[in-house]
């Protein structure tokens, strides 16, 4: 609820290539961003979705697994940081086993 309210909050949305996408709400001031799944494709057994925060050309970073949810999965992820783009993966079960993305469904800016 902080970040909702945080006065620096700004929110985006990003589209998938694939259909639906994200929305992200994003605060410097709390360090702290949440993507809400905003009609992604439903993804197939065992897999998952996870984003991630992307720093200029540093190693993505992962910012969690969308948990699962009837209404859409989302995350809260604090250390933000400097990141200025935001990346969505579909993982196996658990989130990526090598600590980077396998498959990028879709990548955006985050909002300024």
């Amino acid at each position: 609820a902080a970040l909702l309210a945080a006065p620096d909050a700004k929110t985006a949305h990003g589209q998938a290539p694939a259909g639906g996408g994200v929305t992200v709400v994003l605060s410097k001031t709390l360090n702290r961003v949440l993507v809400m799944d905003a009609g992604l494709p439903a993804q197939p057994g065992g897999k998952v979705y996870e984003a991630w925060l992307i720093t200029g050309t540093d190693a993505p970073r992962s910012a969690g697994v969308l948990a699962p949810a009837a209404d859409g999965g989302l995350v809260v992820a604090d250390g933000v940081g400097s990141a200025d783009h935001l990346a969505v993966s579909l993982e196996q079960a658990g989130g990526s086993p090598s600590g980077t993305p396998t498959e990028v469904l879709m990548s955006m800016p985050v909002p300024a």
